[in-house]
Order: C-alpha cells, then sequence, then structure tokens
C-alpha cells in the first residue's frame, strides 16, 4: 500500500517515495498551513474575547446606573415617608397630652386652653427636632452612602 495521501485539508500531498528534500517541503507547507489556521483560530477568538467583553461592560454599566436609581429612589420614599410620619406626629402627641389630662381641669376654660398652647408647643418643638434630625440623618447617608457617585 504505497501510494500517495492527502495530508490534512490544506492540500499537500504526502509521497513516500519522494526524495526527502521534497518530503521535508511538504512538511513545511503544512506546517506553515497549519500556523496559518492557528493565528487566524487566535486572531478570531481575540475579536469575539473583545466583543463579548464589550458587551459584558455595557450590562454591568446598566446594571450600575439602575442600582443607582433603585438607591435614589429608595432615598426618596425614606425622606417621604419621614415627612408623612412627621406631619401626623403633633396630632399623636396632643392626644396623648389630652388623654392624661383630669376632666375637672378640662371644664376650666383658662387651664384647657393653657394646657392646649403647652402641649402644642412641647409638640412642636419634639416634631421640629425629629424631622431636623432625621432629615439630617437621610442626608448625612446619602452623602457617605456612595462615594463613587460623588
Amino acid at each position: 500500500m504505497m501510494g500517495k495521501a492527502a495530508i490534512g485539508d490544506v492540500g499537500n500531498v504526502w509521497d513516500p517515495n519522494a526524495p526527502e528534500h521534497e518530503q521535508i517541503e511538504t512538511l513545511r507547507q503544512e506546517l506553515l498551513g497549519l500556523e496559518g489556521r492557528v493565528n487566524k483560530f487566535g486572531q478570531e477568538t481575540r475579536q469575539q474575547t473583545g466583543a463579548v467583553r464589550a458587551e459584558l461592560q455595557g450590562a454591568i454599566a446598566r446594571v450600575r446606573a439602575e442600582v443607582t436609581e433603585i438607591d435614589r429612589r429608595l432615598k426618596a420614599e425614606a425622606v417621604q415617608d419621614a415627612r408623612l410620619d412627621a406631619r401626623t406626629l403633633w396630632l399623636v402627641g396632643l392626644g396623648i397630652v389630652m388623654t392624661g389630662f383630669p376632666d375637672g381641669l378640662a371644664t376650666w376654660t383658662w387651664s384647657g386652653i393653657l394646657t392646649l398652647v403647652v402641649a402644642g408647643a412641647i409638640t412642636v418643638a419634639v416634631v421640629v427636632g425629629i424631622v431636623i434630625g432625621g432629615w439630617l440623618r437621610v442626608s448625612r447617608a446619602a452623602r457617605t452612602a456612595s462615594p463613587e457617585q460623588a
């Protein structure tokens, strides 16, 4: 079974009976063809890797933007909730004061009015302290939460 056989798909034909220098040249041509295919494969792989890397970086940027937006919305909701709570707090405080006010004193006009004024002033002072303290806490947290956004 001595004959000619094709080596690979480059197209060089191997002749076992050919002189050595022709066999060496045939092998050299095959190696050059294989080297070209390997180089082409490497280049295609680098291009595909670059495309995937760019797509991944784009997706990461989109996710970061969405997380930033969600964080901003959550902080805005927290501030809004604190404002709503603070708006109704004076009613709660006034209700607590009036619940503890004895019925006998409530029948006296001047003591009732004086008690309402004092209770209102105390409630307003407490509410203002809570609102300002909450606002300061939220603004400090917003400034220190994400230094990369600054």
